[in-house]
């Protein structure tokens, strides 16, 4: 979605994600990653774009976490409450409440990892695929 929006404008790059999102929904037999992609993976690489125009990074951070845990609790919802799956949220809830936080927690380590990874995708795709894409032309 980054390449699309790079590329060719971001309304396309979300207009490309919502056209995906629903093939993955009726394609895919995992509705939980449907979900995921949908909720949080498709449309984070565009959205991104708009946050690291922020200046203070604290106010960027912020809504980075703020998005990355919405769209995560909002999927644990979804996938428990409309899904009927509960195995992993039983566990979790048998567990308790410290074992709920250090999910939670390594959940933001990923997202950010992921957000980090995103910035050196785009730079590959700017920096080394596209000018030989373009190196015929």
């Amino acid at each position: 979605m980054m390449i699309m929006s790079a590329e060719i404008s971001p309304s396309w790059a979300y207009l490309t994600f919502m056209a995906t999102g629903l093939l993955a929904l009726f394609v895919t037999f995992d509705k939980e990653a449907a979900l995921l992609y949908i909720l949080l993976f498709g449309h984070y690489p565009v959205t991104k774009q708009f946050i690291d125009r922020l200046k203070p990074f604290a106010v960027r951070l912020f809504v980075k976490l703020f998005i990355f845990n919405a769209c995560i609790l909002s999927e644990f919802y979804i996938t428990a409450e409309i899904l009927g799956m509960t195995e992993f949220y039983d566990e979790i809830y048998a567990k308790g409440k410290t074992y709920a936080l250090l999910i939670m927690l390594l959940i933001n380590f990923v997202c950010f990892t992921y957000d980090f990874s995103l910035n050196g995708v785009l730079d590959i795709y700017l920096k080394r695929i596209k000018p030989k894409l373009l190196a015929g032309r």
